[in-house]
């Protein structure tokens, strides 16, 4: 199966950045870009970075989305 790479500059792969997210429960851009190196180049894939972020939020049980500080 041929890669699909979604931050050309870095070579990260789509599946990646998504599996960031879901795992370290990231939901903005600068997190998910520390994490993958994903954005961290050019600049061109943030957008879809936010955009991923917005469709896994999405998926989420009400209660998970939901971050309490203390």
């Amino acid at each position: 199966m041929p890669r699909k790479l979604f931050c050309l500059c870095n070579e990260v792969e789509e599946s990646e950045v998504k599996k960031a997210i879901r795992k370290g429960e990231l939901y903005f851009v600068p997190a998910v870009s520390e994490a993958t190196g994903a954005g961290t180049g050019c600049g061109r894939c943030r957008s879809r970075i936010q955009e991923l972020i917005d469709e896994e939020k999405k998926r989420l049980p009400a209660i998970r989305q939901l971050k309490l500080e203390f």
